[in-house]
């Protein structure tokens, strides 16, 4: 918006200095046709005065005879001639037409117009220092956030590293970038017995437990209402697994785990199971069963 009212602001000084340098014209050329006038008029003047003159003379120093008359006439044919310029001045003028008073009214109009958008461009520069500085002040208020935030997901994040190997480290740094959109987060583990690594150097395995560390320690931070997992437990041998299924009977009180698996482990230690099957007239259906209704129903029995 800014660049607009900036671009119609431009095009209106463009257009009053059009109209500016018109006025100036017509208002000179306007002078110009009136100096000659006055000209005109001073010649034509002093012309009646010579010839008043003269005739005065002739009446009172000489007779009037065909020769004085012949002479006025020369004298009046001068005259004619200076009426005849006078005239063709007039017609000159008269083609010029009127000089454009509407004018100034216009160029008072564009003038109140460009006041009025160089107000508009001030607030509009107003309001963007002002949404710069508070987006400014979001900037740092997300990045403290974001810090604090990353500090306790890494004090969880070693929490669940030890958990599940026993002991070892897990760490999480901020990796640096000219903003906080720029930066990255960088996961390191430190196994028992081992020095620090990155993701890239672990087995498929440990990436996984990484991966699952990671991600109780987020819903240790704010527990999601439902979570959706699938096979990836499948790298894990059966000690892991334990520790895996352990932690989702922890988190299960605030989390809903639907977990996909063919690992035995897991789905002996699901409350409910669902399954498709295809029997012999090859239409797929849904089985679902309730293992603690199974077990009550066995207590029963």
């Amino acid at each position: 918006a800014l660049a607009e009212w900036h671009q119609r602001r431009q095009a209106l000084l463009q257009q009053r200095d059009d109209l500016d340098q018109q006025l100036t014209i017509a208002t000179q050329r306007r002078q110009a046709v009136a100096d000659e006038l006055h000209r005109c008029e001073m010649r034509l003047a002093e012309a009646e005065a010579e010839r008043t003159a003269l005739e005065r003379r002739l009446a009172e120093e000489f007779n009037v005879t065909p020769e004085v008359a012949h002479s006025a006439a020369q004298q009046v044919s001068q005259k004619q001639a200076a009426l005849d310029e006078l005239e063709r001045v007039r017609r000159e003028l008269a083609q010029m037409g009127d000089v454009r008073l509407g004018v100034l009214d216009e160029h008072e109009r564009l003038t109140a117009r460009i006041a009025f958008l160089d107000t508009q461009v001030a607030d509009l520069e107003s309001a963007k220092a002002t949404l710069l500085s508070q987006l400014s002040s979001l900037e740092q208020q997300f990045r403290e956030r974001f810090r604090a935030v990353l500090d306790q997901v890494n004090e969880h994040f070693n929490a669940m590293v030890h958990h599940f190997w026993r002991g070892g480290e897990g760490r999480l740094s901020l990796t640096e970038g000219t903003t906080l959109a720029d930066s990255g987060v960088e996961v390191r583990v430190r196994l028992p017995g081992k020095a620090e690594q990155d993701l890239m150097a672990l087995s498929g395995g440990e990436k996984a437990i990484v991966g699952l560390c990671l991600l109780f320690a987020l819903l240790k931070i704010n527990p999601a209402p439902f979570v959706l997992l699938d096979e990836v437990e499948s790298p894990l041998d059966d000690a892991n697994t334990d520790r895996f299924v352990a932690l989702l009977r922890e988190f299960a009180d605030r989390t809903q785990f639907i977990v996909i698996t063919h690992n035995p482990v897991t789905v002996q230690a699901a409350d409910h199971l669902y399954g498709v099957t295809m029997e012999d007239d090859g239409i797929s259906r849904v089985l679902s069963l309730s293992l603690r209704e199974a077990l009550a129903w066995a207590e029963r029995q």
